[in-house]
C-alpha cells in the first residue's frame, strides 16, 4: 500500500526510481510499479541482501521479498 512507501525519487539522468518501504518482519511485501512503454527493467536492487522476484506482466512489475528483520528496505530499479 502507498503509506508503506517513505522515499520515492526518480533519478532520469540514471533512469533509476528509488525508494525506502516498510517492512514487517516475516510477512511477504510487494512492490507493483507502472513501467512506462519505452522503458524496460534492468535491475533490482535491495538493501541488506534481501533477495527480490522480480515479474513484469505488459507494463506491470512487481517486486516481492521478504524481510526478516523488520526494518525499512531501501530499493532500486534501473531502467
Amino acid at each position: 500500500m502507498a503509506f508503506d512507501i517513505k522515499d520515492l525519487a526518480y533519478d532520469d539522468r540514471q533512469r533509476m526510481l528509488r525508494g525506502i518501504s516498510r517492512a514487517v518482519a516475516g510477512d511477504p511485501y510487494q512492490l507493483r510499479i507502472y513501467v512506462p512503454d519505452g522503458f524496460s527493467v534492468k535491475s533490482v536492487e535491495l538493501t541488506d541482501g534481501l533477495a527480490a522476484v522480480m515479474k513484469t506482466d505488459g507494463n506491470l512489475l512487481t517486486v516481492d521479498f521478504t524481510s526478516s528483520t523488520g526494518e525499512d528496505v531501501a530499493w532500486k530499479i534501473s531502467f
